[in-house]
């Protein structure tokens, strides 16, 4: 795999086809990740937040920061990947608005068109070889560049469909997002956006068809899943993590949205 690093906050991966990009143990991304498979054979996979999807040629992958990742791509499905922080991607795209992370985050898989595909790929190649060049604004270039690519995969994905249509439910995830491990409340939430509670909860549940506690809930459910997937982690620090107020609430929330005891759930990871 030949690898150009600008620094630790941003690489591009050339994926050979001598080399078998396939990690034996789910892991954990800090960072997000674009993979783009210009050849696929349909038979690896790629596994994001416990959803499997199978690699296919002109196919777009994108793991988020927080989500659990295991791939398995076999010695024909070939491409390239581009990692890169949210500070990077922040830095790059300086008034990066709601909708455009959450359609990054809402769409794990695309399988583009022949022509779509070979612009964006060819795109990618560029940024590739703008990493090796040694030149005086050669880091700033590869920035700017990197949001023109970012800007070409949000118009991509503007045609798959986004739940969320309002600001306010954009909003709200972003918020919850970033929040829910210590904050579950739907009023704190309202407070910090500056709207009424009601509000809150009717947008949110006319934009998702799901209310601001069942939202905070899934991503909770998910939470604990994950952690439980890494196997490293007990369920007295899950619950401390997760800032339950004892082991006793915990169990209950677990109980009650997973229909098991936490003994019971963790034997399914």
């Amino acid at each position: 795999m030949e690898k150009h690093s600008i620094n630790k906050a941003f690489e591009v991966e050339l994926i050979e086809y001598k080399n078998q990009y396939d990690f034996s143990q789910i892991h954990r991304h800090t960072y997000f990740e674009l993979i783009l498979f210009q050849e696929g054979e349909g038979q690896g996979t790629n596994r994001i937040d416990f959803e499997e999807y199978t690699i296919h040629k002109n196919s777009l992958h994108i793991v988020c920061p927080d989500q659990i990742h295991l791939m398995k791509r076999r010695p024909g499905d070939t491409g390239l990947i581009i990692q890169f922080t949210k500070e990077f991607l922040v830095s790059s795209i300086h008034q990066l608005e709601p909708k455009w992370m959450y359609s990054l985050q809402s769409n794990p898989m695309a399988v583009l068109e022949p022509e779509q595909f070979a612009q964006l790929y060819a795109s990618c190649q560029e940024l590739n070889r703008m990493t090796r060049e040694q030149k005086v604004f050669g880091a700033l270039k590869v920035q700017h560049y990197f949001a023109y690519i970012i800007f070409q995969i949000l118009e991509i994905l503007s045609n798959h469909s986004v739940k969320a249509s309002d600001n306010i439910t954009l909003n709200f995830l972003m918020f919850a997002e970033a929040q829910f491990r210590e904050n579950r409340t739907v009023e704190s939430y309202a407070e910090q956006m500056h709207i009424s509670t009601r509000k809150l909860r009717d947008k949110v549940r006319e934009s998702l068809g799901r209310t601001p506690i069942q939202v905070l809930h899934e991503l909770t459910m998910l939470e604990i899943k994950r952690l439980l997937s890494l196997k490293n982690i007990s369920q007295k620090e899950i619950a401390h993590t997760l800032h339950f107020d004892s082991a006793a609430s915990y169990t209950r929330f677990v109980k009650k949205c997973f229909d098991c005891s936490p003994t019971e759930l963790a034997l399914q990871f």
